[in-house]
Formats: C-alpha cells, structure tokens, sequence
C-alpha cells in the first residue's frame, strides 16, 4: 500500500484536440521513437483567438519566447498576428527565423550581455526594457558608437503582484518607482538634448505567472498602469508605450480551474479604456507565453520497467525532468493529466511514474491511481507545449532532447530532430590546449 493518499489524474483538463487522437499519437512515436513532443498547429490557433478575442481593442499581445523556441511554433503565432517578447540572443535568433519583424518585438531580461545588446541596435528591435540604471548606460554608450537611436521602457518594480511565481518586490527584475523617476528626469526630454542616444517611451512591469484567479491578474495590470500614471504624473513625460505584462495562466494540476477570461474581458476594458482616455494613443502591449501553446504540446514517452520497491509500484518511462523540465519545481507532487495509449493496462492500482534519469527528483506523477502500463506501453502527459525540453536538464546524463514534431492536416512535420549523442560528446575538447577530440568526426 502507498503511503499517501492515491490520487486520479484531472484527464479532463485535456485539450479537445482535432488531430492528435491516441492513434495519431501511437503513429508519431513509431515514426521518430520516444520519447517525443508532439504539438497540433490547430490548438495554438485556437488558444490565440480565444486570448485575443478577450483582451481590449488596441491592446498589442506579444508572445513570450521562453515558453517554447521551436522556430515552426514562432511561424505560427507569427502568422496569427504575434510579436514576440526575447529575453536573450538565442530567442532573438528563433524568432527572427521564424519571420518576426524587428518592430514587433521587445527584448527582456535582467542580464543582457554586450553581444546581445549590439545585435539587438544592429537590427532596429522594437522596445528594449532597459531593468537598470547601468543597463541603460550601457544601452547609451552603444547607441552612440552605433549611430541608432533605440527605443526604451523602464521596468518599473512596484513592490507588490500576484502569481504562482511573483516578479515583483526583493527580486532582481526591474527598477524601483522613484529610481524610474530620477532616470526620466535626467535622459526623458526628447528633442531637448537631455535624451542622448536613446528615446525613452514607457514602462514595463510584470509581476506574477500562471495566474489562474482573474482578480488577481487584473490587479496586477492595474498596478503597472498606476506606476506609469504617476511617472508621467511627477515628471511631466509622455509615455507612447506601456508594458502590463501578462501572467495568463493554464490549469496544469487536480483542483485548479480555467482562468475566466469573460470576468478579465470586463475588468481588462475598464481598466485600460479609463487609462487610454487620460492617454490617448499609447500602446498598451501584454505578453504570453504557456497560455497560448501549453495545450497544443502533448508527450509521449514509452513504458521502460514496472517494478515494486519499499511497498510501491513504480512506472519507469524514457521521458522526464530532461523533457518536461517546467513543471514548476512540483516534481510530480502534484497530479497532472497523463493516460495511458492504446488498449488498457494490466489492472488498476497506484503507482508513481518516473523518467529515466538518477535523481529522485525525477518524477512525472507520484502515487496515481489508473491502469498499470505495461513495458512497452505508451503514455501520453497533455498541457505539455510550454517549458519543456528548454527548460529541462537536458546535458544531465548526457541524455540531449527529444524530437519535437507538429502536426496539421497533412501529417506530421519534424521541426527539431533529437540530440545527435555522437555529436554531443565529439564536439568537446579533450586538454586545455584546445585539441579537438578525435570523436568531433564521429557520428557525421
């Protein structure tokens, strides 16, 4: 007998999908082996016009990259109207592939290196959200030697928000209110010299994620507007652009609801329409990121072993913490939706599904109760198209990543194969005068 309470997995969370049935998913596996991501183009299109539709008329959603990279995913969203919110080279690279204009993109983060930042100036990205007094000398520094004036916002810090994860208060991200103030001061007046090599436009704050309660989410977005309110209020500056962030959240876990959109529509209009009408013309941006293709993604992963040990029953599989890396620290402590492909199992019982990898922290979902797979099987877990692989220990064990494929009408599409293990370790060093490994060629 398991020692804490068996619980069943909240299965109807699961997206209603158009294509991936369990046969189309068994498909997939044999065709580019487990364990494997598979996402359906119709989902993202589908979770996109439902956010869209609910948020204000003007309001510039930007999709936030770090959620899933894969360049077939940014196409898609490129194409339904998205910008896209980076946060580092790489994510920049993947979305420009993926045919973003440099307009219609922001550029994020606490830490961005001096390559990052001249790439960045090089090819006229949208807003750059300047989160320090250091970074935005810099930002200066460069925009002079480059000739370019860059658009900037300020992360403003206000001290409070709500989320799973709150981005606000004692954290590294943004400024505090009043340093904002002073920097307006000093570099805002444009036209009048003061601004120097950069157009200061606006603000950002984001201030919690997966927010899953409505009140909480609007309340964020009215903390920003209120920082920006005062900003231009004390310094006498006119903002053209101000970041609320976002937060939307995803049920993931049993005991949690949709976000309900109709309540944010009535709230998100109220508060933007009345701050829209003391400042016409601003662009209001928001961002998301898991709300709009953690339905879409679904992993697939093959039964390895069944075995009982200490009195439970567990189920090894070959996908885990290195393939579905952000499931927020919960390491399967929380249930999730997962079922098991094609015909039943061997009787129902409560057991705890592990990934392959030597850290008991690997663990999809602990002491469930369903039908026991068999060696061989295939088990689905849904919701899984956001913080995946990216976000998961891929170089622990030197495992790599999985193949990633999406889905349409006409089949199935690799969009990322997996790691080539050959390549992994032959492309080391093997001293530090820097001879290459005689293994860099094996595997070509």
């Amino acid at each position: 007998m398991s020692e804490h309470k068996s619980r069943t997995p909240p299965n109807h969370l699961i997206p209603d999908f158009s294509l991936l049935d369990d046969e189309k998913l068994t498909e997939a596996a044999d065709l580019f082996a487990t364990p494997l991501l598979v996402y359906e183009g119709d989902r993202i299109a589908a979770s996109w016009e439902k956010l869209s539709k609910a948020l204000p008329k003007g309001v510039r959603l930007y999709y936030s990259v770090k959620a899933n990279p894969l360049v077939g995913l940014l196409t898609r969203l490129r194409e339904l109207g998205a910008g896209f919110e980076v946060s580092g080279l790489g994510e920049l690279l993947a979305a420009k592939r993926g045919g973003a204009e440099a307009d219609s993109a922001i550029f994020l983060g606490p830490g961005k290196s001096q390559e990052e930042l001249e790439w960045w100036l090089k090819w006229g990205g949208g807003v750059l959200v300047a989160e320090s007094r250091n970074e935005l000398e810099r930002v200066r520094s460069l925009a002079w030697k480059l000739g370019v004036r860059p658009r900037v916002a300020l992360r403003v810090n206000t001290h409070t928000g709500c989320g799973e994860q709150r981005m606000a208060g004692a954290t590294p991200f943004g400024i505090e209110i009043e340093e904002a103030e002073e920097l307006l001061r000093l570099y805002g007046e444009v036209g009048h010299g003061k601004a120097g090599a950069v157009e200061l436009v606006g603000v950002h704050g984001f201030l919690g994620t997966r927010i899953l309660d409505w009140r909480a989410l609007a309340q964020n977005v009215e903390l920003v507007l209120e920082a920006a309110d005062r900003l231009q209020r004390t310094t006498g500056q006119t903002f053209t652009f101000v970041d609320v962030g976002g937060g939307f959240g995803t049920p993931l876990y049993e005991g949690e609801e949709e976000l309900d959109l109709a309540s944010l529509a009535l709230a998100l209009n109220k508060l933007i329409g009345r701050y829209l009408v003391k400042y016409p013309g601003t662009i209001i941006a928001m961002e998301s990121g898991r709300y709009l293709v953690a339905g879409a993604g679904v992993l697939v992963t093959r039964v390895l072993d069944v075995k009982r040990n200490g009195g439970k029953l567990f189920v090894i599989v070959d996908g885990g913490l290195h393939v579905l890396g952000g499931r927020d620290g919960y390491y399967g402590a929380r249930c999730t939706s997962f079922r098991l492909l094609g015909a039943g199992g061997r009787g129902v019982e409560t057991f705890t599904v592990c990934g392959p990898l030597c850290t008991p922290l690997d663990r999809l979902a602990s002491d469930v109760e369903g039908e026991v797979p068999r060696p061989g099987d295939l088990l689905a877990f849904y919701l899984a198209g956001a913080y995946g692989p990216t976000a998961g220990p891929g170089l622990y064990l030197s495992r790599g990543f999985p193949a990633e494929v999406l889905a349409d009408e006409n089949g199935f599409n690799l969009m990322r194969p997996p790691t080539d293990l050959a390549q992994l370790v032959g492309g080391q060093m093997t001293s530090s005068h820097g001879e290459v490994a005689g293994l860099r060629s094996w595997g070509r």
